[in-house]
């Protein structure tokens, strides 16, 4: 049970419906069904959650103690979170191979290592922002499954993140999250791995 803090509904009057929702401000754009009831006894007390709304949403976007939650009224039944992970330093690094330039079908595979440490829900069919040298894009990954592994990559709008940074062949570029949808890409001198 979740309790919404008494001055947030003092000062924007939500929630206005026992039956509420929160969406999230990401591309994929999910929304959880959250059930709301008052203590009999305690007319003008806080609401309170009822029911598994907000724990499924605890569990999907991996909110956490050190996670930071930003609400907006969306209006008297809805409010937009956006969920701020502060994610240790995390980063991997790529050489660059021709395989990471094949047109419109390029794209970039994500280490394994790293993916699996973030969490793979953190790459199924999400928009990322990429921090280049010279310009920034948005890119999409997409997972490709056999018996025997999984990969993730960054696919869509991967070719043109490389022609506005002039990404070449042979570049060992590393990428850096800083943030839950962004990751700082730079140049470095070698492709050591790191997490």
């Amino acid at each position: 049970m979740q309790e919404i803090p008494l001055s947030f509904t003092l000062k924007t009057g939500w929630p206005g419906s026992t039956l509420t929702k929160l969406v999230t401000s990401i591309s994929t754009h999910r929304e959880w069904p959250m059930e709301l009831e008052r203590p009999l006894h305690a007319e003008k007390g806080p609401w309170r959650s009822v029911g598994k709304g907000w724990a499924d949403i605890v569990r999907d976007q991996r909110i956490g103690p050190e996670s930071s939650l930003v609400f907006e009224v969306v209006d008297d039944s809805c409010l937009v979170v956006s969920v701020f992970h502060r994610l240790k330093v995390r980063s991997f690094t790529k050489t660059l191979r021709s395989s990471h330039f094949r047109g419109h079908s390029s794209k970039l595979d994500i280490s394994t290592r790293f993916w699996r440490d973030t969490g793979v829900e953190q790459f199924e069919d999400q928009s990322y922002t990429l921090h280049g040298p010279l310009k920034v894009a948005t890119v999409k990954t997409v997972v490709t499954r056999s018996p025997r592994q999984t990969w993730f990559f960054i696919s869509s709008g991967w070719s043109r993140f490389c022609k506005a940074n002039g990404l070449r062949v042979g570049d060992n570029v590393k990428f850096t999250c800083r943030e839950s949808w962004h990751f700082d890409v730079n140049y470095v001198d070698s492709a050591e791995e790191s997490i």
